[in-house]
């Protein structure tokens, strides 16, 4: 188990190497907000890029699914509506007392770019390590609960902020986690934390107004229980009992495996 933890963390910190290392450059150096941008987005690349390279031989890890065919479109909207709703209900928490001042984003090149990124690009990077790599590091012979807190808690520590941020973080890590054991599937975990991003650009650029609304509480609130309740039918549906094979999974209703013999994948 220590050797697993270990692993684990060792992911995470050559992941977060080259970022740090973008960051002081940025913070020494005069840079402008696009080159600034590039600089951290290539310290996030090159940190997945040497994470991959190392773990690859030692750390046997089953193949990346990302198998658009084999997608549930009423699983993944579910995990849209259920993303989206509760971080409406966060950020309602987290500026209701009007601890938020507005402004006026110029919309440039940069703008934009640090948009794609930061919905579209960073989300599938950090699902990358934090779900693929430091999930399937632990995955031989451990149980799902020590999973899914270590690695919430390794996703928390680049992530932690305020209070109601870290509230947002904590509960957000577990269910990509929790997501991500019951699918196996990187995507169902991708859209999750992108809808989550994209519902905090959205909320941020639409006023405090919007934001500390009761209106838009109650409706996050009761679009939130439905979703939860329809994403566990439909998940455990879409993939029913999984047994723990190495590092592999066989899905069986108890008389044979499903996938392979040996309950790899």
């Amino acid at each position: 188990m220590h050797r697993k933890i270990l692993s684990s963390i060792t992911i995470v910190l050559i992941w977060l190497l080259p970022y740090i290392i973008a960051l002081m450059i940025s913070s020494i150096f005069d840079l402008t907000p696009l080159v600034n941008l590039f600089v951290n987005e290539c310290g996030l690349i090159l940190g997945m890029l040497l994470t991959s390279k190392i773990h690859k031989d030692y750390i046997p890890k089953p193949e990346i699914r990302m198998n658009l065919r084999n997608i549930s479109p009423f699983l993944a909207i579910c995990i849209f509506v259920f993303s989206v709703s509760f971080t409406a209900i966060v950020l309602h928490l987290a500026f209701k007392d009007g601890d938020y001042f507005e402004y006026e984003e110029k919309i440039n090149l940069c703008t934009i770019l640090s948009y794609i990124t930061g919905i579209l690009v960073n989300p599938f990077f950090e699902e990358y390590v934090f779900r693929y790599m430091v999930i399937e590091s632990m995955w031989k012979k451990r149980n799902n609960f020590s999973i899914v807190i270590f690695s919430s808690i390794l996703f928390c520590i680049p992530h932690l902020a305020g209070i109601i941020s870290s509230f947002d973080i904590i509960i957000s890590s577990v269910v990509f986690a929790m997501i991500y054991l019951k699918t196996r599937n990187l995507i169902y975990t991708y859209i999750a934390h992108l809808s989550h991003n994209l519902a905090v650009e959205i909320l941020l650029n639409t006023g405090i107004k919007v934001i500390q609304s009761n209106v838009l509480v109650i409706i996050s609130a009761i679009i939130l229980i439905c979703s939860t309740v329809l994403l566990i039918i439909s998940i455990n549906k879409q993939y029913p009992k999984i047994i723990n094979k190495g590092y592999g999974i066989c899905r069986s209703n108890g008389t044979g495996c499903k996938v392979c013999p040996d309950g790899r994948i």
